[in-house]
């Protein structure tokens, strides 16, 4: 009814694009109604907000900052989340500096911004300095002290306190992070952070419980709980799952030496002759790229020994 009475009021259009947006499967829907307001208005700042955010979500970060700055031209009084948008923006495309400055503005503007808080923090908690790493864990439980549900500060604490072996910590916080979001992205995080508490305590079984859950909800480019869940398919001698696990790794991380060296090692086991050249192959490149990898070159020997034998002994003479 609101349709038929102001069916192109942009306000009306701006709300119900947004509901779309909520709605999950009408992105391309809400996308229409923004570009219908913006060439209307074009510094509307919910219409650019819910642009930048489309654009966002499909890693379009240059286009999103954009749109986030045309929220922010003409407008004095800009709500603190289009600096945020703007810092996470600058964020994903490598500027942490300007990141910093946006993140910093939207906390004068807005004290009480957690995801502000959270991306200064992860800024400090990334730059290796201990000084700021102490700052980072401050703005982290200071966005807890806001927001204590908030999942994204609960999967940030829980990576804090799993580095300083307090697994109780990690698997409480992790638990409400889980609890608290259908977000899948955030919830595989979580499921990661429980996965590799339980595998340090050496509880296997959950430990595999929780890396087999992460994969479930996490992206294609999010490959820690395939390389754990490996670690657990070796564990149960699980050899064929394993190597498909490590082979989504690589897949996504082609130079990553650990995971060339570990599907070496189950390729070299395989009776298949493909496999076993597939094995060579990795762990020539693995010798390559880390000349002191003693177990590559040994691994590396293994193979060529029935084959290479002059190869074979140059490998195992490397290794000593």
């Amino acid at each position: 009814q609101a349709d038929k009475i102001i069916m192109y009021d942009q306000n009306h259009l701006v709300g119900r694009a947004h509901f779309c947006l909520l709605e999950g499967d009408k992105t391309d829907q809400a996308d229409a109604q923004f570009n219908f307001v913006l060439a209307k208005s074009e510094k509307h700042i919910a219409a650019n907000m819910g642009k930048a955010c489309i654009l966002f979500n499909k890693k379009d970060y240059k286009g999103a900052l954009g749109h986030f700055k045309k929220a922010l031209k003409g407008n004095d009084n800009c709500p603190a989340s289009v600096r945020l948008g703007m810092g996470l923006c600058f964020y994903r495309l490598g500027n942490t500096d300007k990141a910093q400055m946006a993140f910093e503005r939207a906390l004068e503007l807005d004290p009480r911004s957690t995801g502000s808080l959270i991306g200064l923090a992860i800024l400090h908690l990334n730059s290796g300095d201990k000084d700021k790493l102490i700052k980072g864990v401050k703005l982290l439980s200071q966005a807890y002290g806001i927001d204590s549900a908030n999942s994204m500060t609960l999967n940030h604490l829980a990576n804090h306190f799993f580095f300083k072996k307090d697994y109780q910590k990690v698997q409480h916080l992790a638990q409400h992070s889980l609890q608290g979001t259908e977000v899948e992205v955030i919830r595989a995080e979580s499921c990661y952070q429980l996965a590799r508490s339980y595998h340090n305590q050496q509880k296997y079984d959950q430990a595999f419980q929780y890396y087999y859950q992460s994969t479930q909800f996490a992206s294609p480019s999010y490959v820690l709980p395939h390389f754990g869940l490996g670690q657990m398919y070796i564990f149960r001698e699980d050899y064929a799952n394993a190597a498909l696990c490590f082979e989504k790794v690589l897949k996504i991380q082609p130079n990553n030496n650990e995971t060339m060296k570990i599907l070496g090692s189950l390729y070299s086991q395989s009776d298949d002759s493909d496999k076993r050249d597939q094995a060579k192959s990795l762990l020539q490149k693995v010798t390559t790229q880390c000349p002191e990898d003693i177990e590559a070159w040994i691994e590396l020997g293994g193979i060529l020994q029935n084959t290479e034998v002059t190869e074979a002994l140059n490998a195992y003479t490397t290794a000593a």
